[in-house]
């Protein structure tokens, strides 16, 4: 099942309203595929029951059964969205460099952004069920998932101090120029 996050239509107006129509399309349609080969790859190890949730910065996928995966299946599973971002840029990339198009570059270049910022290893990022899936085979998983939370609290409370010293250095700096 399809589902609509309450925040997905009132964020994509407000992106359209700042002008980033044709990026939302590109950024979306990324995000879809690498979602798609998440799901792929958990219907090869035989999970079914899903729903996809089209959340503000993108989509997210949701296995009932997934909870069940061993750690190498969860891993594998994880590892298969950043890793088509990887490929499909890198096959970008190779056709770019023979046609020189904007819409491809665009592609690539999103593809690449979507992969690393993916392997955050922070919830509910990708990269944060890796490094969890990574700590389960030395430890139990209550406490891999316990040193997991720890650390995306950390990486989190570290990502809205940047964003705010970085809005407050061009607040300053407009100020400045007042």
């Amino acid at each position: 099942m399809i589902r609509v996050n309450k925040y997905f239509i009132p964020y994509v107006i407000f992106l359209i309203i700042v002008g980033y129509k044709g990026n939302l399309i590109y950024a979306f349609f990324i995000v879809i595929i690498h979602e798609a080969v998440h799901y792929l790859t958990a219907k090869h190890y035989n999970f079914s029951g899903f729903d996809i949730e089209l959340i503000a910065f993108g989509a997210s996928i949701k296995f009932k059964e997934l909870d069940d995966a061993s750690p190498k299946e969860d891993l594998i599973i994880s590892l298969s969205g950043p890793l088509s971002n990887f490929v499909l840029a890198a096959i970008l990339y190779y056709i770019n460099t023979i046609v020189h198009c904007d819409e491809i570059y665009m592609l690539f270049a999103g593809n690449i952004a979507i992969g690393i910022f993916n392997l955050i290893p922070a919830f509910p990022l990708d990269g944060g069920r890796i490094l969890r899936d990574i700590l389960y085979f030395k430890f139990s998983y209550k406490k891999a998932n316990r040193i997991m939370i720890n650390i995306s609290t950390v990486i989190g409370a570290f990502l809205m101090f940047f964003y705010i010293v970085l809005f407050l250095k061009d607040l300053i700096i407009l100020i400045l120029e007042s």
